[in-house]
């Protein structure tokens, strides 16, 4: 939905050179940008109106300026804000600082695709009130809004799952054969997790296991099996077919991993926080503070949980809790106040 707001004032000059920069290019597509409309917290950083109509806006840049990092809760306000805003009829559209300055050619792409998703909306025909539908659930249907949400961290990529064909199923196990079952279900273990590990690790030695008997329809696993399974993942090891760090199985040769997320759709799988590597979670916290420019420690914990889908519970936050400390510990990140960044900011 349009956002009219029965004319707002807005402010006459930009405040960073990045709103001046953004607000050129707007100009440059042949739109009218505006500076800081609105009133104090409720207000976008520039409105965007086009050029046959100068009594609607069509979209709201919202920004995050000089001051994002001011406080240690500015980023759970600037979201409260942003879902105000979008309540009031606003069409929203982030833009992050870093990666305006970064990537500006692509940022720009994205921001001329939002104002012609916007425009193009606008002309299509609204349907009467009498047909039943509300103009809240217009909006909820055909508001556009195009601010990144926070589990599309820049540089993650999605968590791509191995296609694993068994050559034999565990339906039923009758107990006379079960030493017959436990050496196929070995030969199984030799031949899909290598494969598993290749293609999604790092990965967590008992999250292969249930991806394992998952494939092989083995649910649940009695305990002769697990025992089985850890041990010919132990003897994998030791033959140089994979490597292990800790809990988790890694490919040979690598070192380092990014940040994989949940695909979107039926076929998505969120991992446990705990099936998740330290050196992801690592990973991730470092994006997510440098393209943030500092958060709180709650703020920062809520957002990698985000990143990865998990359910905020208390053994989530204290997976990443752990991991924050090791950073911190590490000088990975710093604290200043309240206040955590990357090293690389503080200095």
């Amino acid at each position: 939905m349009t956002s009219k707001l029965e004319k707002p004032e807005a402010e006459t000059t930009h405040q960073s050179e990045i709103e001046k920069e953004v607000a050129e290019e707007i100009r440059r597509l042949n739109y009218v940008a505006l500076p800081h409309v609105g009133e104090s917290s409720l207000r976008v950083d520039i409105g965007v109106k086009t050029t046959d109509d100068p009594d609607r806006f069509i979209l709201g840049i919202i920004l995050d300026g000089d001051g994002y990092a001011s406080t240690a809760t500015a980023r759970d306000r600037d979201r409260l804000r942003a879902q105000v805003l979008e309540g009031m009829g606003w069409n929203l559209h982030r833009i992050w600082s870093p990666e305006w300055v970064q990537r500006r050619s692509t940022e720009l792409e994205r921001l001329t695709q939002a104002l012609k998703r916007v425009e193009t909306w606008e002309k299509l025909p609204r349907k009467p009130k009498s047909q039943g539908t509300t103009q809240k659930k217009r909006r909820l249907e055909h508001q556009k809004v195009t601010e990144r949400r926070s589990d599309e961290l820049p540089g993650s990529e999605p968590y791509r799952r191995a296609s694993l064909e068994p050559s034999h199923t565990f339906n039923k196990i009758p107990a006379s054969q079960r030493e017959l079952y436990l050496n196929l279900y070995r030969l199984e273990v030799r031949t899909l997790l290598p494969k598993l590990v290749h293609a999604e690790g790092p990965i967590h030695i008992e999250y292969a296991f249930k991806r394992l008997n998952k494939a092989v329809n083995l649910r649940p696993a009695p305990s002769s099996f697990h025992k089985t399974y850890r041990a010919t993942a132990e003897e994998l090891t030791k033959k140089g077919r994979f490597m292990r760090r800790g809990e988790f199985l890694w490919p040979n040769g690598v070192t380092a991993v990014k940040v994989r997320v949940p695909i979107n759709g039926p076929e998505a799988e969120v991992r446990p926080i705990e099936y998740v590597s330290p050196e992801e979670i690592e990973t991730a916290m470092l994006h997510i503070l440098g393209y943030s420019m500092g958060l709180s420690r709650e703020s920062l914990i809520k957002e990698t949980a985000n990143i990865f889908r998990a359910r905020q519970t208390l053994k989530t936050n204290r997976v990443l809790e752990t991991e924050l400390e090791k950073m911190l510990e590490g000088n990975k990140i710093t604290r200043i106040g309240e206040t955590l960044s990357t090293v690389a900011k503080a200095q």
